[in-house]
């Protein structure tokens, strides 16, 4: 996949060219791999992501990403977790549950989020 954005960022414009692949390495494993590069007035933003998704079962599904963005010689870094659970015949069923924890390092902080979320047909 590649793409190419333009978005308004405040009063400037920013544009936005990004890459991805995805492979199926196992039955029951997919990794993505993906770049992108920002191009903001006079800054350029680069950053790099790599994610893999293991099925455990029919149901259940493990995410774990993690990735790298650059600025003007600062780096910040990310790494995700998620538990996703879904309806047993998904995609015609569309209830599904998500927990994720993240993990971001800039400028020597530490930030932990996590994240609860249930999507239910009605």
């Amino acid at each position: 996949m590649a793409g190419f954005d333009i978005q308004n960022v405040g009063k400037q414009l920013a544009y936005i060219l990004r890459g991805e692949t995805k492979f199926k390495n196992f039955k029951r494993n997919k990794t993505t791999a993906g770049v992108s590069v920002t191009f903001l007035g006079e800054n350029i933003v680069t950053g790099f992501k790599l994610e893999d998704q293991i099925a455990l079962g029919k149901r259940l599904m493990l995410v774990g990403s993690t990735g790298t963005v650059r600025s003007q010689r600062v780096n910040a870094y990310w790494a995700n977790l998620d538990v996703r659970h879904r309806e047993a015949d998904f995609p015609i069923g569309q209830v599904q549950s998500s927990l994720g924890l993240s993990l971001v390092k800039w400028r020597g902080d530490l930030a932990l989020g996590a994240n609860l979320q249930s999507q239910i047909s009605v």
